[in-house]
């Protein structure tokens, strides 16, 4: 096996096992995994929160812009109408 013929690799593996061998080292290890998955967690949906809100704002204003300029074309034509009467 690779890991028995690399003279650096067997010693990283021993020194791993040393690292989990020791309990209070092992917690230390898992206590900075958990919060580094708790945080990547947040940013996700923090992220996907945001994308939400963006969108919505974003379909907000467009029926907002869309509902202006439905409004000016009904005055243009009003306004028309109006001249064509005179």
């Amino acid at each position: 096996m690779l890991a028995k013929d690399d003279i650096l690799l067997t010693k990283a593996n021993t020194e791993m096992n040393k690292f989990y061998s020791i309990a209070g080292e092992r917690a230390l290890y898992q206590a900075a995994r958990r919060e580094e998955h708790d945080r990547a967690s947040i940013i996700g949906a923090s992220r996907r929160e945001g994308y939400a809100q963006g969108i919505d704002e974003g379909i907000s204003q467009g029926i907002a812009q869309g509902a202006y300029q439905a409004n000016c074309k009904t005055a243009r034509l009003l306004a028309l109408h109006l001249a064509s009467c005179w």
